[in-house]
C-alpha cells in the first residue's frame, strides 16, 4: 500500500504530455538501433521535448533504475551513459543535460 508521500511523489504523471497515449511507442521490442527504430524514438522524443514534467520523469527513471523504455526523452542507453559519466545521481547536472524547464513539484 502506497503512503501518502509515495503518491504525491508521482503526481508529475497527471500532467505528463504523454498521458493517455499508445504507450508503446516508447517502450521497443528491443534496444538495438535500426533506421526504423532511431526514425520512431525521435518522434518519441519530440513529445518529452515539450513536455512539461520532462526532469520529473527523467529523474524518476533514473531513481527507479528503469532498465527500458524512453523516460525524460532518454533511451535506457542514454541514461545509463548520462549516470555512468556523472559517476553520481547529481539531478542538477542531469538537469542541465536537457532543456531548462524547471522541476514539477506540489
Amino acid at each position: 500500500m502506497s503512503n501518502k508521500f509515495e503518491i504525491e511523489k508521482e503526481l508529475w504523471r497527471e500532467e505528463a504530455a504523454c498521458k493517455g497515449m499508445d504507450l508503446s511507442n516508447f517502450f521497443s521490442e528491443t534496444e538495438r538501433q535500426s533506421a526504423l527504430t532511431r526514425k520512431k524514438n525521435a518522434k518519441t522524443k519530440q513529445i518529452c521535448n515539450n513536455c512539461s514534467v520532462q526532469k520529473n520523469c527523467l529523474f524518476y527513471a533514473i531513481e527507479n533504475k528503469i532498465e527500458y523504455g524512453i523516460w525524460g526523452g532518454l533511451t535506457s542507453t542514454e541514461r545509463r551513459a548520462l549516470v555512468e559519466n556523472l559517476h553520481v545521481y547529481d539531478y542538477e547536472t542531469i538537469a542541465k543535460s536537457i532543456k531548462n524547464k524547471p522541476i514539477k513539484t506540489k
